[in-house]
């Protein structure tokens, strides 16, 4: 995320593992190539970009496109508890590994309350749940099990795969834990350019703080806000909206449910200022867009190193005063 694979080119040697994110456009690329990977997976489908796809069932089948070239030696793990990403499993020749929140019958991963669960050719490891941020929740535990099954597919030693989940601390971007500052925690997820992004991570913040205090809105991809909507009005949720196109219709969305909010700003500095002015102890102040950047930032990368900038100021400022 942030860099081109191309840039890294020079310095692949043919047995060096390589693990990239690949959005529908470069799908839609490999798949007129007929590539894909040795291990693909799908964490999940939902509605984005429609403002470049037909419909929504285009941009589905897009996605699963990863796995449309792959052979019985290859892997697709996926998300057996998501509708449009279990399409796949008629959709490809590959081995196929599915990690749900139950136990499947076959090869897969499980969650319970014990920990979680992989097995592979039969055979069935345990690593505890995790405990970061970053894979709470629902999805951050379906996360953590797609992971962890894509690496032992791989190969990797189950004691490989425990140490680096331990020592796991997120990825800038997503649900970034950028520090406490005066009794305040203050998150990056401007990565949650998607609703359904975005209601996880309202989900996983609203158990960590008294009263969330959200920077959303933005650039309009015709996607359905009403999820995130409901998000917010099902959780002590203060939004600061950012100006763009698809903010009246968030605003719309929230004046329905009788949520208050404040904006919409001009800038992300000037939402963060009127967040950070009425923010508790105990509180959280998450960049938590649900929409996409264009307009008034760069890139959703722009508008993450934007709010990461911020809060070094208000951090500096503690600093100062301490």
């Amino acid at each position: 995320m942030g860099v081109s694979a191309l840039a890294g080119v020079d310095a692949i040697t043919p047995d060096q593992p390589v693990v990239i994110e690949l959005s529908s456009w470069q799908l839609e690329a490999l798949d007129e190539h007929t590539l894909g990977p040795h291990v693909a997976v799908i964490t999940n489908i939902s509605p984005d970009h429609l403002d470049a796809y037909g419909s929504y069932e285009e941009y589905a089948a897009t996605k699963r496109t990863i796995a449309h070239h792959l052979g019985a030696n290859d892997f697709v793990v996926y998300n057996a508890d998501d509708a449009d990403t279990s399409l796949v499993i008629s959709e490809t020749d590959a081995a196929l590994l599915p990690f749900s929140l139950r136990e499947p019958t076959d090869d897969g991963a499980w969650a319970d309350l014990s920990g979680l669960n992989l097995r592979l050719h039969g055979e069935t490891r345990s690593l505890p749940l995790p405990t970061q941020l970053a894979l709470q929740g629902e999805h951050g535990v379906r996360n953590a099990l797609a992971a962890a099954l894509a690496c032992l597919a791989y190969g990797a030693p189950i004691e490989a795969i425990a140490t680096g989940m331990a020592s796991f601390r997120g990825v800038p971007n997503r649900l970034e834990e950028l520090g406490t500052i005066n009794g305040v925690m203050y998150v990056n997820d401007t990565s949650a350019t998607a609703p359904a992004a975005a209601v996880h991570a309202l989900d996983v913040l609203g158990a960590q703080g008294e009263t969330v205090h959200i920077i959303a809105g933005g650039a309009d991809k015709q996607t359905d806000l009403t999820p995130f909507a409901d998000a917010i009005a099902g959780h002590a949720v203060v939004p600061y909206m950012l100006e763009g196109t698809a903010t009246p219709t968030l605003q719309t969305l929230l004046d329905e449910r009788e949520v208050m909010y404040h904006g919409p700003f001009t800038s992300l500095q000037a939402a963060f200022a009127a967040a950070q002015s009425r923010v508790q102890p105990g509180d959280v102040l998450a960049l938590v867009p649900g929409t996409a950047s264009f307009g008034m930032f760069r890139n959703e990368f722009d508008r993450g190193d934007q709010f990461r900038a911020a809060v070094n100021q208000v951090q500096e400022s503690a600093r100062v005063i301490d």
